[in-house]
């Protein structure tokens, strides 16, 4: 049952990482739903939908899925990215632990620049245990 939940959710999570690219379609439903989980957050009284995500929102967005919503304060000495604000650098850390993440180079992550359809694919199979 939770697998199948968890499913879902990056279901529906990928809907949204590719919002851009569906012309005309609506997710407000769909971000309703993760925002009620915890999944994601809104800023500035929206969640964002009408355009790509970052680099580092599509991570933390993968981050909170795996940990369940977790105190992950003392995953942040696990980032090796000094270009990772400190806000999400538990989330980052977190993925770079697990192997979920890997950055533009050794030291930077490149956090703003836009998640591409196959960083966030990749994301999501790696996450669900898939490899190379």
């Amino acid at each position: 049952m939770k697998r199948a939940l968890r499913l879902t959710v990056f279901v529906l999570a990928t809907l949204i990482f590719f919002a851009e690219t569906a012309l005309a379609a609506d997710f407000t439903r769909e971000a309703g739903y993760l925002l009620s989980l915890g999944v994601i957050r809104e800023t500035n009284g929206g969640c964002a939908l009408n355009r790509a995500p970052t680099r580092l929102e599509a991570a933390v967005l993968i981050s909170r899925l795996l940990s369940g919503g977790g105190d992950l304060k003392k995953e942040a000495a696990n980032s090796p990215f000094i270009d990772v604000p400190l806000w999400a650098r538990p989330d980052i850390g977190f993925l770079y632990k697990k192997g979920v993440i890997k950055g533009a180079s050794k030291s930077f992550f490149e956090p703003y620049a836009d998640a591409t359809p196959d960083m966030c694919l990749t994301l999501l199979l790696r996450a669900l245990g898939y490899g190379e």
